[in-house]
């Protein structure tokens, strides 16, 4: 006897959702730094990697041995002093 060969048919759905959020650029804030003495331009830590030319890990390691200025807003943003790069 012979048997009879059955196949199956699996259907699978896949469902996958994007979140893309953009922030308007905000450029340099113009803001008194307590530890320069001065109005200083501040910018974010991203945008202060990108004008030294150094990676962003190494402006943190900077802002944790506190080589360079910053300061944290009411919103929790951290600016970095331009100033205290150089």
């Amino acid at each position: 006897m012979r048997r009879k060969r059955t196949s199956r048919t699996v259907e699978l759905t896949v469902e996958r959702s994007e979140f893309f959020a953009a922030a308007r650029a905000r450029g340099p804030t113009l803001s008194p730094c307590s530890q320069c003495g001065g109005n200083s331009r501040f910018v974010s830590p991203a945008e202060a990697a990108r004008a030294s030319g150094e990676s962003l890990r190494q402006i943190f390691r900077r802002i944790e041995a506190a080589k360079i200025h910053f300061v944290e807003t009411p919103e929790g943003r951290l600016l970095v002093c331009l100033d205290s790069l150089r």
